[in-house]
Parts: C-alpha cells; sequence; structure tokens
C-alpha cells in the first residue's frame, strides 16, 4: 500500500532543499538552473507550480501556463486551497490552459 503524498510535507522539503541550495550556490545560481532545466522542459513540479501559482516565484507566461497545467493535469489544483481549483477553471474556461 502506498502512501498518500502529504503536500504540506513535501513543500517543505523542496522548500528546505531550495534554501539549502541558496546558501551553498546563491540564489542567482538556483534561479539559472531552473531557467535552463524549464528551457529543457524537466523542470515542472509540483512546488515549482504552486510556487509559480502563488506568485512566489516569477516565470515567463509560458511558464505561469506550464505550471498552471500541471496543476490541472495532476488534480492538485482541485485537492489545494480552494482559490488554486477555481482559478483553474476559469484558465480553462479561458482557453489558457487544456481541460
Amino acid at each position: 500500500m502506498s502512501t498518500p503524498l502529504n503536500i504540506t510535507e513535501n513543500a517543505a522539503f523542496q522548500a528546505t532543499r531550495a534554501q539549502a541550495f541558496d546558501e551553498k550556490y546563491g540564489e542567482a545560481s538556483r534561479i539559472a538552473k531552473r531557467e535552463s532545466l524549464l528551457k529543457r522542459g524537466r523542470c515542472m513540479n509540483t512546488f515549482l507550480a504552486v510556487n509559480i501559482a502563488e506568485g512566489f516565484e516569477e516565470g515567463t507566461n509560458e511558464e505561469v501556463k506550464a505550471a498552471w497545467q500541471y496543476l490541472h493535469d495532476t488534480g492538485l489544483a482541485y485537492r489545494l486551497q480552494g482559490c488554486f481549483g477555481r482559478r483553474t477553471k476559469a484558465l480553462i474556461e479561458e482557453g489558457y490552459i487544456d481541460g
């Protein structure tokens, strides 16, 4: 039996990893690494998608669209705070992301 994903613990773990990376290499290095990985299409994950959707991380229009699409595709948009689900539904209705 698999353990259900605990979003809070996962986000806290990812935030701790990001902070440790920043302390070791600097925030600019983390941002450059993220941008490089996103250009190769390999880096969208729960932590990044939520941070972009919440506005904690800046992103290009393409990254913002990818973040919301990721949240919809994984179903996370509907398991997080209500505002995520409502915004996702609005983005689908507006044709910004695929339903």
